[in-house]
C-alpha cells in the first residue's frame, strides 16, 4: 500500500509549481518553436540521464555475486546473522522528494519554462545524479555492514535491518534502481522527440507511478517491521494453499487432474500432474488425502489470522513489542520448509513415514497458538479486555478444529506441548 506523501516527509509546498491557468499559455505553434529552439539545453539533459544510468548499473553483475556469498558464509563473507544494517532514517524520504522534484520540473507544465533558460537547465539536471547516488547509497546499506562514520549518520538515526528483511529487501533495491534506470530511458526519448510532451503523452508518467509505490512500500516497510513478518506469514500461507490444491487435484481422476503451479494457477496440459491421481491410491491413502486436506486449511487460517483480520478488529498479535515479533518470526522461520517436505512425503505416497515425523509438523502451529495465548494472558489492561476475550474466544475454537483434524488425519495420535 502506498505511503501518504506526508508521511515520508515530503514537503508538496517545495515542489508544486502554481498551476497552469496562472501562466500565460502558448499556442501549439509557440510550443513547437519552443520547443525547437531548446534543443541545446535537452541536450544537456540527455547527457545527464545519460551519465546518471552508468551510476545506477554499476556493479550490478558483480553485486550479485557478493549476496550470494554473504548469505552463505563463505568466502571470508560474514553470513547474514553475524552482520548489522542500517539504512539512515532520512534517505528513503530525500530519495523520494528528489523524484517528485525532477517529474515537476519535467512534467509537461513546467518542461518548456526549464528548458527556455540556460541558467534553470543547469539548476536541475544535477538533480539525476543526485538520485542516482541515493539509490547507490541505499543499495550499499542494504549489502554492506553498517560502521559508525563521522561523516554518515548518528545510530539513532537509522533503522535497524533485522533478518527477516532479508533477502527480499536487495531485490527491492534493485527494483527501485532497474525501474528508474526505465524512467531516465524513458525521459531520454521524450527529450528526443521532435514535438514537445504533453499530458495525455507523457510516457514517464506510469514509470514514475512504479518508482514512487516501491519507494513508499519500502518506507512503510521500515517503519512497521511488523508488516514485513506479516508478509512473510502471508507468504507461507498462500504457499499452503498451494499444497492443499495440490493435494486435491490428487483426488481427482488423471484426466482431469491439472498441474499447479508456484502461483496456484493450474496449467492447461494435464499429462503434467506429477504426483498421483485417485486411479492410482489405495483405500486407505485416499482417506489419509481427504483428511490431510482439512488440517492444511486449518493451519493455514492460523497464518491467515496473524497477518489479516477486519478493520474493526486487531490482530492477534495487537501490542505484541518489535522483540517479541522478532522472536516470533525467528521461532516460525522453517515453518514452510518443513510442511513443504510433509507435503511431499504425502504426495509421494510415504504415509507411514510422514505419520513418524508428524510431530516436527506439529511444533510449529503448537508453538504459534501458545505464544499468542500467553501474549494475550499478559494483556491486563482494562482497554484490551473486549480483544483478549474475541481473541481467546477465537483461539479457543480454532484449537477445537485443529485437534479434530488430527485425530481425523492421524487417529490415536497423542498431540505433544
Amino acid at each position: 500500500m502506498a505511503v501518504p506523501r506526508e508521511a515520508v516527509g515530503t514537503d508538496d509546498a517545495t515542489m508544486v509549481s502554481p498551476p497552469a491557468e496562472a501562466r500565460p499559455s502558448l499556442s501549439p505553434s509557440s510550443r513547437l518553436k519552443a520547443w525547437r529552439q531548446s534543443a541545446e539545453n535537452r541536450l544537456l539533459f540527455i547527457k545527464a540521464f545519460r551519465e546518471a544510468i552508468p551510476l545506477l548499473e554499476a556493479g550490478r553483475e558483480g553485486q550479485v555475486l557478493h549476496d550470494i556469498l554473504r548469505r552463505l558464509g563463505v568466502g571470508g563473507h560474514q553470513s547474514q546473522e553475524e552482520e548489522e544494517h542500517r539504512v539512515e532514517r532520512a534517505l528513503v524520504p530525500r530519495l523520494r522528494r528528489l523524484l517528485l522534484e525532477m517529474s515537476d520540473v519535467l512534467g509537461p507544465t513546467n518542461l518548456l519554462e526549464v528548458l527556455s533558460s540556460k541558467t534553470k537547465t543547469a539548476q536541475h539536471v544535477g538533480l539525476l545524479k543526485l538520485i542516482a547516488n541515493e539509490i547507490s547509497e541505499l543499495k550499499s546499506a542494504v549489502t554492506t555492514p553498517w560502521t559508525p562514520s563521522t561523516k554518515g549518520p548518528d545510530k539513532k538515526d537509522t533503522y535497524l535491518l533485522q533478518p527477516y528483511y532479508f533477502p527480499d529487501l536487495p531485490w527491492e533495491v534493485d527494483q527501485i534502481r532497474d525501474d528508474t534506470i526505465k524512467l531516465f530511458t524513458s525521459y531520454i526519448e521524450t527529450l528526443k522527440c521532435p514535438e514537445p510532451p504533453s499530458g495525455d503523452t507523457m510516457a514517464p508518467t506510469a514509470c514514475l507511478g512504479e518508482v514512487l509505490e516501491s519507494v513508499d512500500r519500502m518506507y512503510g516497510d521500515f517503519e512497521d517491521p511488523g508488516r514485513v513478518m506479516r508478509a512473510k506469514w502471508k507468504y507461507v500461507a498462500r504457499e499452503i494453499e498451494i499444497m492443499h490444491i495440490t493435494v486435491f487435484n490428487c483426488l481427482k481422476p488423471r484426466a482431469a487432474c491439472k498441474k499447479t503451479d508456484r502461483t496456484g494457477r493450474d496449467e492447461e496440459d494435464p499429462s503434467t500432474h506429477p504426483w498421483p491421481s485417485i486411479e492410482d491410491l489405495k483405500k486407505n491413502e485416499i482417506k489419509t488425502y481427504r483428511h490431510y486436506i482439512p488440517l492444511l486449511k486449518i493451519c493455514r487460517l492460523l497464518l491467515v489470522k496473524l497477518c489479516r483480520t477486519p478493520s474493526s478488529e486487531p490482530l492477534l498479535t495487537w501490542r505484541m513489542t518489535a522483540g517479541q515479533l522478532q522472536t516470533l518470526y525467528q521461532n516460525t522461520e522453517g515453518l514452510e520448509e518443513d510442511l513443504r517436505r510433509f507435503t511431499t512425503m504425502i504426495l509421494e505416497r510415504e504415509i507411514r513415514n510422514a505419520l513418524s515425523q508428524f510431530d516436527a509438523f506439529l511444533v510449529w502451529f503448537n508453538y504459534i497458538i501458545k505464544t499468542i495465548e500467553d501474549h494475550l494472558a499478559s494483556l491486563r489492561d482494562p482497554v484490551d479486555r473486549e480483544h483478549v476475550k474475541r481473541a481467546r474466544k477465537w483461539c479457543l475454537i480454532w484449537k477445537v478444529h485443529y485437534l479434530i483434524a488430527i485425530q481425523n488425519f492421524a487417529p490415536g495420535h497423542t498431540l505433544n506441548k
